[in-house]
């Protein structure tokens, strides 16, 4: 039997929940579309998760943060503690 891939972790007592949201599933950026706090987008070859709601429109730097495994790790060690 094939191993599956992890897709979501919750943490009793914690109000958390790891949800596994694998690069080739995100987007390329698109103008034309809106996206939510949390939805994930390749923009300039980069991953990028937006920390606030984005209208339809031009790219906003300061509506998202590239993401690295690094600072992932760190948000779900912060939540955990």
């Amino acid at each position: 039997m094939a191993d599956k891939p992890l897709q979501s972790l919750n943490f009793p007592g914690r109000n958390y929940t790891y949800v596994n949201t694998p690069l080739s599933t995100a987007p390329m950026f698109d103008n034309t579309v809106a996206y939510s706090v949390g939805d994930y987008v390749f923009y300039n070859r980069k991953l990028y998760k937006f920390i606030s709601a984005h209208s339809i429109g031009d790219w906003n730097s300061s509506q998202v943060e590239e993401v690295t495994v690094g600072n992932e790790i760190k948000e779900i060690e912060n939540e955990l503690n």
